[in-house]
């Protein structure tokens, strides 16, 4: 898995960032979803 991202980061670093923000996109969502159920 580690290997896999080392290698996408020196290919197409823009790619890592996409894939970086829509894991925050999903990170923030569930938290509202969290809070919506407290």
């Amino acid at each position: 898995m580690v290997n896999k991202i080392a290698i996408i980061r020196r290919n197409k670093p823009e790619a890592v960032i996409i894939r970086i923000k829509e894991y925050e996109l999903l990170q923030s969502a569930y938290d509202r979803l969290e809070q919506k159920n407290l």
